[in-house]
């Protein structure tokens, strides 16, 4: 009974991380591309980069959670292996930064959106995302494979 119920905890983190980036998309995507937010303030792009990170790195860690079979794997892996999960985090938050990227760049590039920041915004967008899974991996572990 406990273990079902503990399975549908994991799946139901996993969903409200989904919901909570879908949400976030369209928040950034809909009324304030709508009203060129990002063009009047230039600086929003940086928080919504570093949240976007932030939630990425959240899900890439729920699905490397649900992937465990027990509680007891759960254990084995947070504790041995915080520097293998925090490159596997790093590593997913880059492929979703670098695909959104691309999205944006198609999105000029097709005629959707008027201007493209360049290679520097690209840059300083992935590196956001990093900060974001930063934040994630030190709250989750206390980069204790730091020391």
């Amino acid at each position: 009974m406990i273990n079902s119920y503990l399975g549908n905890i994991k799946y139901k983190i996993l969903i409200t991380y989904l919901v909570i980036a879908a949400f976030t998309f369209w928040i950034a995507t809909v009324p304030l591309n709508t009203l060129n937010a990002f063009d009047v303030l230039w600086w929003l792009d940086i928080p919504f980069h570093i949240f976007g990170g932030f939630i990425f790195a959240n899900i890439g860690y729920a699905l490397l959670y649900n992937n465990l079979s027990s509680p007891t794997d759960v254990a084995t892996v947070l504790n041995k292996n915080n520097q293998k999960i925090s490159f596997c985090i790093f590593v997913f938050v880059l492929i979703v930064g670098i695909v959104w990227e691309i999205y944006e760049f198609a999105m000029y590039y097709y005629g959707y959106v008027v201007k493209w920041g360049g290679a520097a915004d690209t840059m300083i967008d992935v590196g956001n995302d990093i900060l974001g899974a930063v934040i994630v991996c030190y709250n989750k572990f206390k980069f204790t494979w730091l020391k």
